[in-house]
This record gives C-alpha cells, sequence and structure tokens, in this order.
C-alpha cells in the first residue's frame, strides 16, 4: 500500500496540472451537451459574489474555469500573506481620563 501512494504521489508531482484540465475539459463537454446551461461555479467568497455568467458568456467556459482556478490561487496566496503578519502596536497604551 505504501508503495503504491509513493507511486501516486510522484505521479502528482509530475502531472501537478492534470486534474485541473481535466476539470475544464469536462465541464466543457457538460456545456455543449447542455447547450450552454452550466451548473454555476462553487467558489469560496468573495469570488462567489462575482458575476460568473457574464464571464462565461465573454470567455467560454475554458475562460470562465481558468479564472476561477486562478482567483483561487490568488485567494489562497494572499491568506497566507495575511496569516504572516503580526498586529504590532509601537506606542504605549494610555488610560482614559477619570
Amino acid at each position: 500500500m505504501a508503495r503504491r501512494a509513493a507511486t501516486q504521489a510522484s505521479w502528482r508531482q509530475r502531472n501537478p496540472d492534470y486534474f485541473i484540465a481535466h476539470r475544464v475539459q469536462r465541464r466543457r463537454l457538460e456545456a455543449e451537451e447542455a447547450k450552454g446551461a452550466l451548473l454555476p461555479l462553487v467558489l469560496p467568497p468573495p469570488l462567489s459574489q462575482l458575476p460568473w455568467d457574464l464571464a462565461q458568456e465573454e470567455f467560454g467556459v475554458a475562460g470562465t474555469d481558468f479564472l476561477s482556478h486562478l482567483g483561487r490561487v490568488l485567494l489562497g496566496a494572499t491568506q497566507d500573506q495575511k496569516a504572516g503578519q503580526v498586529l504590532d502596536s509601537t506606542g504605549e497604551r494610555g488610560r482614559l481620563p477619570p
């Protein structure tokens, strides 16, 4: 079992974009079968607040999926950066007047 897991991990490391490309192709085929009426993308906030139906009309299924994945990567990178920031006050804490 450990050998298989190592083989799978090695394959995933050599082919990092396989699963994203597979999802994009599957959505493109679904769009062709449904004549353009696809289920909306499931995205975390604030990406879920964007008008993805308009983006799909402008950029097509593949373009919209690319933008959604790009948004997820940027959102994750931003959250990682924010987690590393520490709030530090340089001033002294004053007391309120009586």
